[in-house]
């Protein structure tokens, strides 16, 4: 329902938007997870190709190390390395050879909006 409801949204915008996730986040949520055979990826990937389609920019924000978000529990915190694992191969490798530009962040919040407003051509001062 998530994936769904990633990919009804960027569908349904209207341009001008950001979006906190996407559908290969929770896709990379989906591979990532044991039951993750339960999951068909020919079944979903034409609407998941054509939502990522209306997307200029992926900002892909890795796990940090030290992790910036408190996690309860190994197995949560084994999870979450393994979702970054797989976002960066479906992301940064462009596994499925979509073309999408993306580009990795690092750094405090303010060095992270700097570098994406740099990749935009945006200055940050001016704003």
């Amino acid at each position: 329902m998530q994936l769904e409801r990633a990919i009804h949204s960027i569908v349904e915008s209207n341009g001008n938007c950001l979006f906190d996730r996407c559908p290969f986040d929770l896709v990379a949520y989906l591979f990532s997870i044991e039951e993750s055979d339960r999951f068909d990826l020919n079944q979903w990937m034409p609407a998941v190709q054509d939502a990522m389609e209306q997307i200029d920019l992926i900002v892909f924000v890795p796990v940090e190390e030290p992790d910036r978000i408190a996690v309860d529990g190994s197995d949560h915190e084994a999870l979450r390395l393994r979702v970054d694992e797989v976002l960066r191969e479906i992301v940064l490798d462009d596994q499925w050879a979509l073309g999408i530009p993306a580009i990795e962040v690092t750094g405090s919040p303010g060095e992270r909006a700097r570098q994406v407003l740099d990749q935009i051509g945006l200055d940050a001062g001016a704003r």
